[in-house]
């Protein structure tokens, strides 16, 4: 659906209105493969074809207030009981709020605007995920760092920023993040970032010769 709806010349409104309705459900209700694969279907269908860009701020707005209200918790009590109750919301939402902005761009108008931060969306976003670099669980830091690495595919500006590139120094050096299980997934989360990065650096200083 991904590859050919996009080519289809006279696509059903029916259709398509159920094929985004039914791709929204199943990131609500599924787990992060299905998620990753109906949010990149969904950027395919809505980018080229439907415009729908409401139901991506609609979806956008949602997640990201799960986000905002979990960091203004645990910024008041990192011991509230509420982390806990809600903590594999929050981590679904950060996981979809990071794909969301990998394959829409939030710094465009049609895309931002009527949302809270407007323009500055994307910064928005960005801080947000990154105080959540020093949660006091490793697995969170790991899904944070996930997510940052998500936005960082569509916006290379955060790779060359000294903020993400010292936070990437003190996770290989292990200065902040001591070597207990978790090291290794998120080195290998910074190399697949960078290698992202140097690749599409690379195809878009040498565009094909037509």
């Amino acid at each position: 659906l991904e590859l050919t709806v996009p080519l289809l010349k006279h696509p059903s409104e029916i259709f398509l209105s159920q094929l985004e309705e039914a791709s929204v459900k199943l990131i609500l209700q599924n787990n992060k493969e299905v998620v990753q694969a109906c949010l990149s279907c969904l950027g395919s269908v809505v980018n080229q074809v439907t415009k729908n860009f409401k139901l991506i701020r609609d979806c956008f707005k949602e997640y990201f207030r799960w986000m905002t209200k979990f960091k203004e918790v645990h910024s008041a009590n990192s011991n509230d009981p509420r982390l806990s109750a809600n903590l594999s919301d929050f981590r679904r939402a950060m996981f979809t709020v990071g794909l969301l902005l990998r394959h829409f761009d939030f710094t465009q108008e049609e895309i931002y605007k009527g949302l809270v931060h407007g323009a500055d969306t994307v910064e928005e976003v960005f801080r947000t995920m990154f105080y959540f670099m020093r949660y006091n669980r490793r697995e969170i830091q790991s899904d944070a760092l996930h997510a940052i690495g998500f936005i960082c595919v569509r916006h290379h500006k955060f790779m060359l920023e000294s903020k993400l590139k010292t936070l990437y120094i003190d996770i290989l050096t292990n200065q902040f993040y001591p070597a207990i299980g978790s090291t290794r997934l998120n080195s290998s989360h910074i190399t697949i970032s960078y290698a992202v990065f140097c690749l599409k650096k690379k195809k878009n200083s040498n565009p094909p010769v037509t």
